[in-house]
């Protein structure tokens, strides 16, 4: 099955599974901007997000914020704007549909800074997020997101 045909057929299983999403977003580091995107952009499909060490703010690595394909594909940025995301469809947005978590140790400044940030711009637009900042010896690895990962899933699926 091509990439093409793959996308078709699980946004077609998305439709189909009715008008309550049960599909949750997760991911690390750049993967946490995809995946709180995907629920910001897509209210609609997705049930919530979990952003594990996220960097948030992508002009640091694409150039420009006033470019559109910044906005499009920057939580930071585009909260600031109006239009791009759907706000009638993320008010209804339940408590801890977006879950944040980042470390305070090793490699961690920039995801900690971002997710503070992300956190602020969430609060200004009234949508509610859940943000958890972990301990110094919490460093920017997969040992930690895995930890981090099963304990909000254990909160979300019980």
């Amino acid at each position: 099955v091509t990439g093409k045909i793959f996308i078709q057929l699980l946004f077609g299983l998305i439709q189909d599974w009715g008008s309550t999403p049960v599909l949750w977003c997760a991911g690390v580091d750049t993967g946490a901007y995809q995946a709180i995107n995907c629920r910001l952009r897509r209210p609609e499909l997705f049930a919530g997000a979990i952003g594990l060490s996220g960097l948030y703010d992508m002009s640091r690595f694409m150039g420009s914020e006033a470019d559109d394909l910044i906005l499009r594909n920057s939580p930071l940025n585009a909260l600031a704007e109006t239009g791009i995301y759907n706000a009638a469809a993320l008010a209804k947005a339940e408590e801890n549909s977006l879950l944040l978590c980042a470390g305070q140790g090793a490699y961690e400044d920039d995801a900690r800074a971002d997710t503070k940030a992300l956190q602020a711009a969430l609060e200004a637009a009234a949508l509610p997020c859940h943000v958890e900042l972990w301990g110094n010896d919490v460093s920017h690895d997969w040992y930690w997101w895995g930890k981090e990962l099963g304990m909000f899933a254990q909160r979300i699926f019980g």
